[in-house]
């Protein structure tokens, strides 16, 4: 089975249905080093995976899996999912005791079958059987086995021997076998650094690996699974359903998404043409025209999760959206490109993962990936993206789940690989005035001013401003420091051209700072964080990244109320680095002080030796930021 546009990560693995009493591993037979210092180990992982032809492929699986606590019960797969491509047969999980032997089997029958919908869908095809396990006795063995045949081979399983971090492997192996005339691509990763066997003779591949570990997941390596062994199959002799196709390279590949999942649903009624035709007449540009078309789409249709047709990959036809007035992304995408062809504007259907974790379409594995459908927009200036599921997002932004990475655009002819938009630390940029009467010490009035853009808009563009309640929460999660926190007034902006979110703030709070004796400790900025420390590490084992530099400008102005004087200043400080710089300067004008603070982090790839560095940097920002001046009574 294959990831579904749109929502659902669907994985299909298969197994064989054993019976034994008792299997060969006891508490005692496993080396005790290994099992040590970890919660749950696999002992034994076999995958096997047969194409019986062009339309199916069938796949066994087995695992036995060590379990000394409830964590590590907690890390052990007891569901799979799947659709109506594929069937599951001998499903069977089974509970053996320390030593070994058979305490409790449970069959099919014994597990829930539920649909995935998500609760605002209202057609999917995607089931998951569950078992709700409820077995405490540790340490124990347990043994997940399972069979499916689908009727889909454009999408092999992986070869991914370790799973998850620090995930301990006493043995596994996989094979793939495959009908005389295919021709199977590997795509392989790290098999030396992991000691991974593999044999290749005429129709099958096969690997194993033994005594493995996976390595600690450190903080900010967004590559850590470039470290992971794996192995991507594609085939280009495949199918999806009674969908065939050949492909030996994108181009193909894009004609064959094309003519079988888009070609003539573009069409639209005469009426609508000639609505979107008058709508676009007085537009100069084509991006005049995307931008008319894509606020006609947000104000006239809905998102709702449909995941129907092949394999939940075909879209509704636009003339089914346009008349029903809901899609999802599919729908939704190629109804809006297709809204664009009516008024001469060329756009392309792009596939793209998305996730809050970068993942690229990857070129070197031409087969169905990704799960999210968005659209392409060439212009002169570069490609627009728009993201047509959202009814608030403005035109031509993405999120920071589908921005800066490599994404799949279909055209009637092939297909080609865009890079979607990716900001730093010159377009994510927030800025700050805060002015702070502390006339009254009890209760602390302050007017705030906020101007957000690039990653900090993204964090707040769909707020609704009409919805009290909604700000409100909005407020008191971003101002955790301030205490019986009441909303005086709030005013907003959402320039959704230029991207900018603008909000005037008007707070009463208890006092910000500390009071001890008849001095007043307040931190240069007391209403929120701007540096997040990483975790320390004795020893650094891989480089890190910063995806997404931003930089903050922060003005705060302190009113000191008569009988008061500023008695301490802390010194100014100011780190300039390779990953950025921080400065604070406190002027006192009268007997008021003034604090400005800029703080940019750099986006940027670094290697492991400034690790060190770095986590010092960010500490220093913490501690800079939240070191106090005193004010005093005179009196």
């Amino acid at each position: 089975m294959i990831k579904k546009i749109l929502c659902v990560v669907v994985f299909a693995t298969s197994i064989n249905n054993y019976s034994q009493k008792k299997i060969d591993y006891s508490v005692a037979s496993l080396p005790q080093t290994f099992i040590e210092n970890a919660d749950r180990v696999v002992v034994n992982r076999k995958e096997n995976h047969q194409i019986l032809s062009q339309t199916v492929i069938k796949q066994n699986f087995s695992e036995i899996n060590f379990v000394k606590n409830e964590d590590g019960l907690s890390e052990v797969d007891r569901s799979i999912v799947y659709d109506k491509l594929s069937k599951v047969k001998n499903l069977e999980f089974k509970i053996y005791n320390a030593q070994g032997e058979l305490v409790k089997t449970y069959k099919e029958k014994d597990f829930t079958d539920t649909s995935l919908a998500d609760g605002f869908s209202i057609l999917t095809d995607n089931r998951m059987k569950n078992l709700n396990l409820n077995y405490f006795n540790y340490p124990f063995f347990t043994k997940f086995d399972y069979e499916t045949e689908e009727a889909n081979t454009i999408a092999l399983p992986s070869f991914i021997p370790l799973k998850s971090p620090e995930e301990k492997l006493l043995s596994a192996s996989y094979q793939l076998h495959y009908p005389a005339g295919f021709t199977i691509n590997k795509n392989e990763t790290n098999l030396k650094e992991y000691n991974i066997a593999k044999t290749e003779t005429a129709n099958t591949i096969s690997y194993e690996v033994s005594n493995v570990s996976a390595p600690e997941y450190e903080d900010l390596n967004i590559d850590y699974i470039n470290v992971l062994p794996i192995v991507r199959f594609s085939n280009n002799t495949f199918a999806l359903g009674n969908v065939k196709g050949v492909a030996n390279n994108w181009n193909e590949f894009g004609v064959w998404y094309h003519e079988n999942f888009l070609k003539g649903l573009n069409q639209l009624s005469e009426a609508t043409v000639v609505k979107m035709k008058g709508l676009t007449k007085e537009a100069k540009t084509d991006i005049d025209k995307a931008r008319i078309i894509f606020d006609y789409v947000q104000n006239n249709t809905r998102y709702i999760s449909i995941q129907v047709g092949i394999g939940g990959w075909k879209p509704f036809p636009a003339k089914e959206v346009d008349r029903l007035g809901y899609g999802d992304c599919k729908a939704l995408t190629n109804y809006t490109k297709s809204l664009l062809e009516a008024v001469g504007v060329t756009s392309y259907y792009t596939i793209i993962h998305a996730s809050d974790k970068i993942v690229n379409i990857e070129e070197k594995n031409i087969s169905l990936q990704g799960n999210h459908i968005i659209l392409t927009v060439p212009t002169k200036e570069g490609n627009i993206f728009l993201e047509c599921t959202s009814q608030k997002i403005p035109f031509g932004h993405l999120s920071t789940s589908t921005d800066n990475r490599k994404a799949l655009a279909i055209k009637p002819d092939g297909a080609f690989f865009v890079n979607t938009n990716s900001n730093n630390e010159n377009e994510n940029v927030l800025e700050a005035s805060f002015k702070v009467n502390l006339n009254n010490m009890q209760r602390v009035k302050t007017n705030v001013s906020f101007t957000n853009k690039g990653s900090f808009y993204n964090n707040i563009y769909y707020l609704n401003t009409n919805d009290k309640d909604e700000v409100a929460k909005y407020l008191k999660d971003f101002f955790t420091t301030l205490k019986n926190l009441s909303i005086v007034d709030y005013q907003a902006k959402n320039n959704k051209e230029n991207y900018v979110f603008s909000e005037e703030i008007q707070l009463d709070s208890d006092f910000v700072g500390a009071k001890t004796g008849n001095d007043y400790l307040i931190s240069v900025n007391p209403f929120f964080s701007i540096a997040r420390v990483p975790q320390k590490y004795s020893n650094r084992k891989t480089g890190f990244t910063i995806n997404r530099g931003k930089s903050y400008n922060i003005t705060t102005e302190f009113t000191i109320p008569e009988g008061y004087t500023i008695s301490f200043k802390p010194e100014i400080k100011k780190l300039d680095t390779k990953f950025g710089s921080y400065v604070v300067e406190m002027f006192q004008e009268g007997k008021n002080l003034k604090v400005n603070q800029k703080f940019v982090v750099k986006s940027g790839k670094y290697l492991k030796e400034d690790y060190n560095a770095y986590y010092q940097f960010l500490m220093d920002v913490s501690l800079n930021n939240s070191s106090k001046f005193i004010v005093s009574k005179t009196n």
